[in-house]
C-alpha cells in the first residue's frame, strides 16, 4: 500500500453540510398569551386570503365576510363575540404580532361593538418604528389602568379607547364610535371627563371635550328614537 493510501485512510471523508432545519412559525397570538394562542388554534385557519374581485366584495357588503387586513378575510359567523374579534386581530397580524401590540382606537371599538372592521386596523405601540401594511399604529405610553385582557388579547379599556378616538381621529370617525360605546353601556362618560381633566392644557384636549359632549347628545338622541326612553348615558 502506498504512502498516499495510508494518508487517505486517516482523512475524514468530505460530506455535505447538514441541511438547515426550517424554522417553525410561532403559533398565532402566542406573542400575546397562551390563552389567546389556545383560542386562535380554531380561528386562525378560518382567516384566509380572498381574491380582490366583485364576488368577494359582494360577500363583504352582505356582511357574510369580514375584511380584516389587506386580502385577509374571515366569515362573519366566526367573529360573533368580542373575544372572537379580539383574537382575530392577532391572527390577522400573523408572525408580525408582538407582545407590546395593544388593540386600540377604532379597532378596539369594533371588538366591543361588532359590525365591519375598520380599515386599517389600529394598534397602540410604544415603538415609533413599527410599520406594518394594513395597520395604523397609535404611538404612545399606556398605563396599567389603560389596558385589559379580552380572550388573552390586550385591548385598551373603553375610557382610553374613547380618549384616543376623541383626540386623534377625525370627528366623523370618532363621534359615531364614541356615541355607540356610550349607548351600549361599554363607556361611562364620567370616566372620559376625568381622563380629559388630567390632560388639561395639552394639545387636542379642548376639541376632545367638545366632541365628547356631542357624542353624549347623539347617544341620548338615538336611544330616545329607538325606545322612547332616556338612554343609559343619562339615567
Amino acid at each position: 500500500m502506498s504512502a498516499r493510501d495510508d494518508d487517505a485512510r486517516g482523512m475524514t471523508p468530505l460530506t455535505a453540510p447538514p441541511a438547515a432545519c426550517p424554522q417553525a412559525l410561532p403559533e398565532p397570538c402566542a406573542a400575546w398569551s397562551l390563552h389567546a394562542a389556545d383560542l386562535a388554534r380554531d380561528l386562525a385557519p378560518r382567516i384566509q386570503p380572498w381574491p380582490a374581485d366583485p364576488a368577494t366584495q359582494a360577500l363583504v357588503l352582505d356582511g357574510v365576510l369580514l375584511r380584516l387586513r389587506e386580502d385577509l378575510h374571515v366569515p362573519a359567523v366566526d367573529c360573533a363575540s368580542s373575544v372572537d374579534r379580539a383574537v382575530a386581530v392577532g391572527c390577522a397580524l400573523g408572525p408580525a404580532l408582538r407582545g407590546h401590540h395593544v388593540i386600540g382606537g377604532a379597532t378596539a371599538a369594533w371588538v366591543l361593538l361588532g359590525g365591519s372592521p375598520p380599515d386599517p386596523l389600529e394598534l397602540v405601540s410604544p415603538s415609533h418604528r413599527a410599520v406594518l401594511a394594513g395597520v395604523a399604529f397609535l404611538h404612545g405610553e399606556l398605563a396599567p389602568g389603560d389596558v385589559e385582557l379580552l380572550g388573552g388579547a390586550p385591548i385598551t379599556v373603553p375610557g382610553r379607547t374613547a380618549l384616543d378616538l376623541l383626540r386623534r381621529r377625525p370627528a366623523h370617525v370618532a363621534l359615531p364610535l364614541v356615541a355607540a360605546l356610550l349607548r351600549s353601556g361599554h363607556l361611562d362618560a364620567r370616566e372620559v371627563h376625568r381622563r380629559l381633566g388630567r390632560l388639561q392644557g395639552t394639545p387636542h384636549t379642548r376639541r376632545a371635550q367638545e366632541l365628547l359632549e356631542r357624542a353624549g347628545a347623539q347617544a341620548e338622541s338615538e336611544a330616545r328614537e329607538s325606545t322612547g326612553l332616556p338612554s343609559a348615558v343619562t339615567r
